[in-house]
């Protein structure tokens, strides 16, 4: 998958690429209450908070093309 944004104010693109043994999870939160959503996006905030910059790459949008091509060839994500 990948995603990509562009903001109107920016020059800069932000984009996301998963390989295919990544899936994304999230709180299914239409049925659920708000008390137990604010619990849940407490936890996610304190003990449960994940470290995104270690599990990101910043690169230059010339360079996008090359990156591609590596995560297509080892069909995987480079371990940051």
């Amino acid at each position: 998958m990948l995603w990509k944004c562009k903001f109107s104010y920016s020059k800069y693109y932000c984009i996301s690429i998963y390989s295919q043994s990544i899936t994304l999870k999230g709180i299914d939160s239409a049925e659920s209450s708000i008390d137990y959503k604010s619990y849940l996006w407490s936890k996610l905030a304190s003990e449960w908070k994940v470290d995104l910059h270690k599990s990101t790459k910043m690169i230059a949008l010339d360079e996008l093309s090359l990156e591609i091509d590596k995560i297509l060839r080892e069909n995987k994500l480079e371990e940051f």
